[in-house]
């Protein structure tokens, strides 16, 4: 490797250290917004930890990686970002407002980093419309009172889907029904305090559900009934005085399984569930 970069100085006169940035992938020649670097292979713009209060200008159109974390930008608008993006993080900053059109057009984008800003609260049904190959949504640690009808419609390739640590207290029927390729969900850490007939239907493919350390009380004895190769629930530190049996044979393929921390009451109606534990086929509590 040295003889290469010492053949290169020889030829074209570049500095050592400016020499080496090329080799590394950083493009010298093209436009840089301040205080950020700039890669090729595949176009990439980092300004993290910068202290930035608004994204900054000049990040060159045909950037596929925007990397904007651990700043302090306020808000999202159109414009702000190119429909070549790939992926985009922004988290640890201070977003309150997302423009309902920020990521309109954006089809390429595939990963989307939201997490730990925690004065968003509220994001527009229509926010991530149209983005059909998007597949992870970090929205955990945001603050996020509801999440309106609709905010993931369209989202088919969606894999991974990130909420945990909000302040949601109840979810939609249908709402993650669009999600037919969904295998983890993280729902813990929120105040959620009910599981209804239709909360997780269309997600025929989720292998991991995480609902610990919440409020629930009450979870409807049809509440998994798509969930056939979920292998993985989590409901310990919840407010579970019982749960019906009849649920969890729901879960076919489920292996681990935590129900701890709950305020079980042992009368009567525990029997169903102490029934499915005792079944041939329960996997053993955690």
């Amino acid at each position: 490797m040295y003889r290469a970069i010492q053949t290169q100085v020889d030829y074209t006169g570049y500095g050592g250290v400016e020499l080496l940035l090329v080799l590394c992938g950083l493009d010298l020649s093209l436009p840089c917004p301040r205080h950020c670097i700039c890669y090729t292979s595949p176009s990439t713009v980092s300004c993290q930890a910068h202290n930035f209060h608004a994204v900054p200008e000049g990040i060159p159109a045909q950037s596929e990686r925007v990397f904007l974390q651990n700043n302090k930008i306020q808000r999202l608008l159109r414009g702000h970002f190119s429909p070549t993006t790939t992926m985009l993080w922004l988290y640890s900053n201070n977003i309150s407002y997302i423009q309902p059109s920020t990521f309109h057009g954006f089809d390429r984008l595939e990963e989307v980093d939201l997490g730990d800003n925690r004065h968003l609260q509220a994001v527009a049904s229509d926010t991530f419309l149209g983005l059909g190959r998007l597949h992870a949504l970090h929205l955990y640690h945001c603050g996020l009172i509801t999440l309106p009808p609709g905010i993931f419609a369209g989202l088919t390739n969606l894999q991974y889907l990130y909420l945990q640590d909000n302040q949601l207290e109840f979810l939609e029927d249908d709402l993650f029904i669009d999600l037919l390729n969904l295998s983890h969900l993280f729902l813990h850490g929120n105040k959620l305090w009910s599981l209804r007939q239709n909360t997780f239907r269309g997600l025929g493919v989720l292998d991991r559900l995480l609902l610990h350390q919440n409020r629930i009380q009450w979870v409807d004895h049809q509440a998994f009934h798509d969930l056939r190769r979920l292998t993985t629930l989590y409901l310990f530190n919840n407010s579970l005085t019982e749960l019906s049996g009849s649920s969890l044979t729901l879960l076919p393929a489920l292996e681990y399984l935590r129900l701890n921390d709950n305020p079980w009451e042992c009368d009567c109606k525990a029997l169903s569930l102490w029934d499915w534990l005792r079944g041939s086929e329960a996997p053993p509590p955690l």
